[in-house]
């Protein structure tokens, strides 16, 4: 399949996104600083889309892992919003690591599955894409991204709010418009989800 071109002018595609995970997973500890630098080569787009995944994975039970899928994306939103285009994460969580056989597990869980949705995005309602329309979906992101610190304390709390994020950063992947508002109204679903596990 053909690679699209994101709202900067770069191709991506989950293709392209999947083989750079798994070059990121050969190694015996993957540092988040190796899995930002195959990943933030082109746009935003493969980074929320892999956050998004790693707080749905076993990965993201690990104790503080949520937090720190939080605090990146807050970190890569307002850097997008400003349109910087080399992503900048602070030394202290570029060195966090996780076992690399771990990764490479969670990525063949869910290779089939990114596969088949490569087949059904594509470019379009490219105006949900671009300024000022994207800035609604950093805000969605950042807010999203916030409500993870309370519901890290809840197990699994943080799944409806990560599925809400998976969906906007493949949109933001793949260039594609509806995603993304798929993405934005799963997040309203997600969000409430949220704050009612928190009110319980």
């Amino acid at each position: 399949m053909s690679e699209r071109t994101a709202d900067d002018g770069q191709a991506d595609s989950i293709t392209s996104t999947l083989h750079a995970l798994k070059r990121a997973a050969r190694q015996d500890r993957v540092s988040l600083g190796t899995l930002i630098d195959q990943l933030g080569q082109r746009t935003y787009g493969p980074l929320f889309f892999t956050i998004g995944l790693i707080a749905l994975s076993p990965i993201g039970a690990i104790p503080g892992a949520s937090v720190v899928c939080a605090t990146l994306i807050v970190l890569l939103a307002v850097q997008m919003s400003f349109g910087s285009h080399t992503p900048w994460v602070p030394g202290a969580l570029r060195r966090l690591e996780v076992d690399g056989d771990l990764g490479r597990r969670s990525i063949e869980r869910v290779e089939p599955y990114l596969r088949w949705l490569d087949r059904l995005t594509q470019a379009r309602w490219s105006v949900l894409l671009s300024r000022p329309a994207l800035h609604a979906v950093v805000l969605g992101l950042c807010a999203l991204a916030v409500l993870m610190y309370p519901l890290a304390l809840v197990p699994w709390g943080v799944l409806p709010v990560a599925a809400a994020i998976t969906v906007i950063g493949l949109g933001l992947l793949t260039a594609d418009g509806l995603i993304t508002a798929i993405g934005l109204a799963v997040a309203l679903v997600g969000g409430g989800g949220g704050l009612y596990i928190l009110s319980g």
